[in-house]
């Protein structure tokens, strides 16, 4: 990708460095221009998945605990999450402003720009949560 070539010809410490600044869809993109990349960045990416399991696991025990919507935040004003716990299943539900759902391609969206997926394991909702962090969508 021609928008790092100048970081590639940087000592591997530097390049460590920048990518622990680098936000998660910048560094993903990274990771995929060589093998050399991904073995020097790869460990930076592991390490934020640990911290954002366990506050996405943080997030759901709050949900099964209490029972109430869980407002995810969003760094797009125009998009809302909202997660809630039912008796069996989790439901995640996407409000935006303007029709373009991220949860789009896990289900059929529903009229009025609201996108609601039932998610019937922990699990399942956790990994859907954690891709949402990855692409951007919200923040934990």
């Amino acid at each position: 990708m021609e928008e790092f070539s100048g970081l590639l010809s940087l000592p591997e410490e530097k390049i460590e460095e920048i990518c622990y600044q680098m936000d998660d869809v910048t560094l993903a993109r990274f990771l995929k221009v060589s093998k050399n990349t991904k073995r020097i960045c790869n460990k930076v990416l592991e390490n934020r998945d640990e911290v954002y399991k366990n506050k996405i696991n943080e997030i759901m025990n709050k949900a099964d605990l209490t029972g109430s919507t869980i407002y995810l935040q969003s760094l797009d004003t125009d998009r809302t999450f909202e997660l809630s716990r039912g008796k069996v299943v989790y439901f995640l539900a996407e409000r935006i402003k303007k029709p373009v759902f991220a949860l789009q391609k896990y289900g059929n969206s529903v009229p009025y720009y609201t996108h609601v997926d039932d998610i019937f394991d922990r699990n399942d909702i956790s990994e859907l949560l954690l891709d949402l962090v990855h692409r951007g969508y919200i923040t934990v």
